[in-house]
């Protein structure tokens, strides 16, 4: 029963973390879109430590990094 318990918990750890992460990819592309105007933004990658998005502006393809507190880094 037990084994049972844990496997729910689990799954429900999993569904909010995928949650999180969509959360977070969207807020970071929000800042970069907003803050450092890039034209659009072609892929993203969320990590525990940061979101990292590459975008386009102006003929150049831009990686940033964005920390959960909102501190943008170039790449």
């Amino acid at each position: 029963m037990e084994n049972v318990v844990n496997k729910k918990q689990i799954k429900k750890e999993i569904i909010m973390s995928r949650a999180e992460r969509v959360q977070r990819a969207q807020r970071a592309q929000d800042i970069l879109l907003e803050d450092r105007s890039i034209e659009y933004v072609i892929r993203v990658d969320v990590t525990p430590d940061y979101v990292e998005v590459v975008g386009y502006n102006g003929g150049d393809y831009l990686r940033f990094r964005v920390r959960d507190d909102g501190s943008v880094y170039e790449k």
